[in-house]
């Protein structure tokens, strides 16, 4: 029984105090909140001017640049578009509910660590009122112990300061935070800089995501790669049990 306990206690010291995650294409499908904000642009056309635009600005498959899309389909059909209506079709986006929801595996994931006594954050960059719909959306706020969204800190180094804020408001050394999202954001880079462990996300095609990184440069031979996030709690565990002289070329956190 003892030796029981001691391994736990082992394995225990050896997970992370915390895994941050990113937003866009690492906990929902960007591609859908694209979709989503089109459909509301569609039907504020079809309302104030009564144009009938759905099926052309579906068509589009904007990725993230949602507005260049819309301004692309008015101007084959309606000419020039006014910085009047721009404002209203931007403030339309910003401000419309999103239809979207978490992967399978996100949620599956957060509920997993939670019980394993991992605490988790989000940090979002990119416009902080469209990013606070999409967490709002996503009713994720129960499953993440802290939210920080870049955009609301001033200064250059606003990835690198968000990932400090949250290490200070977990009261944890931030390399025992582990970091676990897209290649190449801000946030990515970051956590790179200040030592963190990195969980590499590189979904399928199939899952819907947005943006997508088969072969990169940001490639490090101390991160670990995920297809999904229901693999990272193993990856977790993974570290926490296997021998301590593996640990330095992997997650880092013995």
């Amino acid at each position: 029984m003892m030796a029981i306990a001691n391994t736990s206690d082992r394995r225990s010291a050896r997970l992370p105090g915390a895994v941050i995650f990113d937003l866009d294409d690492t906990l929902y499908p960007s591609s859908d909140y694209s979709l989503s904000a089109l459909r509301a642009v569609a039907d504020y056309l079809r309302l104030a001017y009564g144009w009938r635009l759905q099926d052309e600005l579906l068509a589009a498959r904007p990725g993230r640049d949602v507005l260049r899309s819309v301004t692309d389909v008015l101007a084959h059909r309606v000419g020039e578009v006014d910085a009047g209506l721009l404002c209203r079709l931007e403030a339309v986006i910003a401000t419309h509910r999103p239809a979207i929801a978490l992967f399978n595996d996100a949620r599956v994931c957060l509920a997993t660590l939670s019980r394993m006594g991992i605490r988790t954050g989000l940090v979002a960059s990119g416009d902080a009122a469209v990013q606070r719909m999409k967490v709002r959306a996503l009713d994720v706020s129960w499953l993440i112990s802290t939210t920080l969204f870049t955009a609301d800190l001033a200064g250059p180094d606003q990835a690198a300061d968000a990932l400090g804020l949250m290490a200070m408001d977990l009261d944890l050394p931030i390399e025992s935070m582990v970091f676990a999202g897209g290649v190449g954001t801000d946030e990515f880079v970051a956590a790179r800089q200040l030592g963190m462990p990195v969980i590499r996300v590189e979904r399928r095609k199939e899952s819907g995501a947005g943006d997508l990184v088969a072969k990169n440069t940001w490639v490090s031979a101390r991160d670990r790669l995920a297809s999904s996030l229901d693999e990272v709690p193993d990856l977790l565990m993974q570290e926490a049990t296997g021998p301590a002289a593996h640990a330095p070329a992997g997650l880092g956190l013995a």
